[in-house]
């Protein structure tokens, strides 16, 4: 156990090769901490590409808006007003259309800062 610590390793190879070591360090592989980072990753692409189609709704929503507003037809609909975009939401805790709604971007970014 004491030869885990990076400098308690370098010690111990620096005392049978004296001078000859320059550093040390400790590796260990973790299956585990792997599945984490991949599961971080997975989460922080959700987020990532709920946001942009988010932006993207809000800046069509608001072209749509000023056509609308100087008396333009918004798509083949010229006397109505364009509706503005809501939150996404995704279903948790159940398979397929079963399970809680829930905002899609607040629940991402709990699972991203529980991974963290």
């Amino acid at each position: 156990y004491s030869h885990r610590r990076d400098r308690d390793v370098f010690l111990f190879y620096e005392s049978l090769f004296p001078g000859q070591v320059r550093r040390a360090e400790t590796v260990l592989h973790s299956e585990k901490l792997d599945k984490l980072i991949q599961q971080r990753q997975h989460f922080l692409e959700l987020y990532e590409n709920t946001e942009a189609k988010q932006i993207y709704r809000q800046m069509l929503y608001e072209k749509k808006t000023e056509s609308f507003e100087r008396g333009g037809k918004v798509l083949c609909f010229p006397k109505r007003k364009p509706a503005a975009p809501t939150e996404p939401k995704i279903r948790v805790g159940g398979t397929c259309c079963r399970g809680e709604a829930v905002l899609a971007m607040p629940h991402y970014l709990s699972k991203i800062e529980t991974l963290n």
